[in-house]
């Protein structure tokens, strides 16, 4: 066998790319003013939702390449607060102050006691107190509070085949505080197109809206009543996160407990992350234009991306190279001994062609013999044709010599 083993060496290239990134949240995304925003980005939480994962978008770099960018976005960090007998809260205040941009927040259980199995609420918080989504569950056992940050994002994506890999780092800045209220100033402005060029209400109001549209996938219960279950949340079916007892049918006490949730205190972070990157998917699909501003969501950037391949590397078997070559490299010495040795012999060095040909091989003889019968045919003389080796005797030899070059 020819070749012994074929590997693959990595080689890496370095140059700028376009990227998708979300736009500063100072800019006006038309969330007030346009309804397609919330069908939009409602489908892509529901969609992470379902699959428990980024929605990942086309590489900007190739088949296998990686980058790394920044923007800033919306971030949660939760705190696990036990049970809710323990805790000194306003429930009614908290339902409240929920959402004032995807619907409220939340719909009020019927019961509140220990059928609950699961209730969240979006805060949409005070002048003191900030936004944030409250969740209790395991019958009022559990109780998680996660805050909303102005937060920064370090992502890097990789592609390895065109498969997306992601790596997020998050950075957080300042709470985003009394949201509900501003976002209600906005809607009640005399003026709201002054509103509307006026950034410097969006920087936390935008990630208000992200935030608030994210949590609309969580808001609602799930509640049971006499072994009736009434359930208004899609956080029931949250992929990997909601898990239902299959005998949730029993009538033993110990089995009434038949939805769990797991790791909420670090799911519920995720899932607005993952809601967040998955927004660059949406790439163009909506652009402000009827405002007094126009502004993307996803815009344009340029970044250092990494592209690597993966060429083949081939080792071959030493022995039978030698053995190929050695046979090539043995008949060719051999021809250039033989070829030398009739140049030395021959001491004529020339072209195959016909004139070299014709005039290496005249004779004397065979001149005079062929006098008067070069047109060939008729012209032929019996001479020539009953012509015969011996006839050329005296250049015989000569003759011989050089056509033995010409061979």
């Amino acid at each position: 066998m020819l070749i012994d083993s074929v590997t693959t060496a990595e080689r890496f290239a370095i140059s700028d790319v376009s990227i998708p990134v979300l736009a500063s949240p100072n800019n006006t995304f038309g969330f007030l003013s346009d309804p397609a925003f919330d069908y939009y980005f409602q489908d892509i939480a529901d969609r992470v939702l379902a699959g428990g994962q980024i929605i990942p978008w086309p590489s900007p770099c190739g088949f296998n390449c990686s980058y790394t960018f920044s923007f800033v976005g919306p971030a949660y960090q939760c705190e696990d607060l036990g049970p809710f007998a323990s805790l000194s809260i306003n429930i009614t205040d908290i339902f409240d102050s929920g959402a004032a941009v995807s619907g409220d927040g939340g719909v009020m259980p019927p019961f509140w006691n220990e059928s609950l199995l699961f209730c969240a609420v979006d805060d949409g918080g005070n002048e003191t107190r900030p936004v944030g989504l409250w969740i209790f569950y395991d019958s009022l056992n559990q109780t998680l509070l996660c805050e909303l940050y102005n937060s920064t994002y370090t992502t890097t994506v990789s592609y390895v085949n065109t498969v997306q890999r992601i790596e997020n780092h998050l950075e957080y800045h300042n709470l985003i505080i009394n949201g509900a209220a501003l976002a209600q100033e906005v809607l009640s402005a005399p003026n709201i197109s002054d509103t509307f060029t006026n950034l410097d209400v969006w920087a936390d109001l935008n990630l208000y809206f992200l935030e608030a549209i994210t949590s609309a996938m969580l808001t609602g219960y799930v509640i049971d009543v006499q072994d009736n279950l009434a359930v208004a949340t899609y956080a029931a079916f949250w992929t990997g996160v909601a898990e239902w007892n299959s005998n949730f049918t029993t009538t033993d006490e110990d089995d009434l407990l038949f939805l769990t949730f797991k790791d909420l205190v670090h799911k519920v972070p995720e899932f607005l992350v993952n809601v967040t990157l998955s927004l660059i998917s949406f790439g163009d699909a909506h652009n402000v234009t009827f405002l007094p501003v126009s502004s993307k969501v996803i815009v344009e950037t340029t970044t250092l991306a990494t592209s690597t391949s993966y060429p083949a590397t081939y080792s071959y078997a030493s022995t039978t190279l030698w053995q190929l070559y050695g046979t090539a490299l043995g008949f060719a010495t051999i021809c250039v001994i033989l070829g030398s040795g009739m140049l030395y012999t021959n001491a004529v060095v020339g072209q195959l062609t016909f004139s070299q040909v014709l005039v290496t091989t005249r004779n004397p003889t065979l001149d005079k013999i062929s006098k008067g019968a070069g047109l060939g045919g008729k012209y032929i003389t019996d001479r020539v044709q009953k012509a015969s080796v011996e006839n050329f005797q005296e250049g015989r030899w000569g003759l011989a010599r050089k056509m033995r070059f010409n061979l």
